[in-house]
């Protein structure tokens, strides 16, 4: 084969991820928001660390998806009560107690237990991980005017102080609903990268709402957009990363659109599935 018709080969073939993403670090092996999800999913090979916050009354950022903590997903030991409610009026040390780790979510049947997995603060992520290692971190907001509500700049504040004693400002994305959030972050800490999440509520005015916010990242489903606007928001400087999915038609579907990045719960299977590519 002839040089030229070498490259136009290798243009031709087929699209693979330029980052991929382990949603709550995974949760289809390892339980969510948990460490062992995080080792497991940097054992892998997965590039960034998909992980949640939510503040506690005495200002730590606790790793949680839900504003509010419940069972089964988190208990203490021997099936003691706790007071499950808002995070937010919670101190730390009372939800430290708890274990993440010993209940099986049913949507994932190969999901191993990891039985005494704590809350995690940011910082202690932040910390164990290496040089490679990314984070993709959203802020969970109440609605204005909940009892569980969090200013956007407080939170942000304590944010970007945990990300600056760690020096991860080149390895921190955050991502969020609430672009007051992403807002603040590039006033206080404009070398942190930013996420537009379920930005298909101004469809199809992307491009325009990712320079107004000043964002890093699009994240967006397969349904969201077409071949063009991710083209032409990649055109402009923007990576877009999939929403979650954990399927092979769906990643071939999201590379289709020539999305940079994949997210799923399930690392094992989608590098399996890039492997394959």
């Amino acid at each position: 084969m002839r040089p030229l018709a070498c490259l136009f080969a290798l243009a031709a073939g087929p699209l693979l991820a330029q980052f991929t993403v382990a949603h709550r670090g995974g949760m289809a092996r390892q339980p969510q928001n948990t460490m062992a999800a995080f080792r497991h999913a940097v054992k892998a090979g997965i590039d960034i660390l998909e992980f949640d916050l939510v503040p506690t009354r005495d200002g730590q950022l606790a790793v949680h998806h839900d504003l509010a903590l419940h069972s089964p997903l988190c208990q203490l030991p021997g099936g003691k009560p706790f007071p499950f409610g808002p995070i937010r009026v919670l101190e730390f040390a009372q939800i430290r107690q708890l274990d993440c780790g010993s209940w099986r979510d049913p949507k994932f049947p190969n999901q191993a237990l990891s039985p005494g997995e704590k809350i995690l603060t940011l910082g202690e992520v932040l910390a164990t991980f290496p040089a490679k290692t990314k984070f993709l971190v959203e802020t969970k907001m109440a609605k204005d005017g909940a009892p569980d509500f969090v200013d956007p700049e407080e939170f942000v504040t304590l944010i970007a102080a945990t990300v600056r004693s760690r020096k991860v400002q080149d390895r921190f994305i955050l991502q969020s609903g609430d672009y007051r959030t992403l807002d603040a972050m590039k006033r206080m800490e404009p070398r942190v990268a930013t996420c537009l999440v379920n930005a298909r509520r101004f469809k199809p005015n992307y491009l325009p709402l990712g320079r107004k916010h000043k964002a890093d990242y699009f994240m967006l489903g397969v349904a969201d957009t077409t071949k063009e606007q991710v083209a032409e928001l990649k055109s402009a400087g923007f990576k877009i990363l999939s929403n979650v999915i954990n399927d092979a038609a769906g990643w071939r579907a999201a590379l289709d659109l020539g999305m940079q990045g994949l997210m799923t719960d399930d690392p094992d299977e989608l590098k399996r599935f890039l492997a394959s590519r």
